[in-house]
């Protein structure tokens, strides 16, 4: 119930959702432009 109205929240909201996803990133220590790389193996 909770989960799905997040879900569409976020969803009607993008700039709130990308507000959080850089908060995360930041707070994990991670740059977008790292993520997006794939890694080698």
């Amino acid at each position: 119930q909770g989960r799905e109205n997040c879900k569409t929240y976020l969803q009607e909201h993008p700039e709130i959702a990308k507000e959080i996803e850089n908060k995360i990133l930041i707070t994990a220590g991670l740059d977008k432009r790292i993520s997006k790389e794939v890694p080698k193996k």
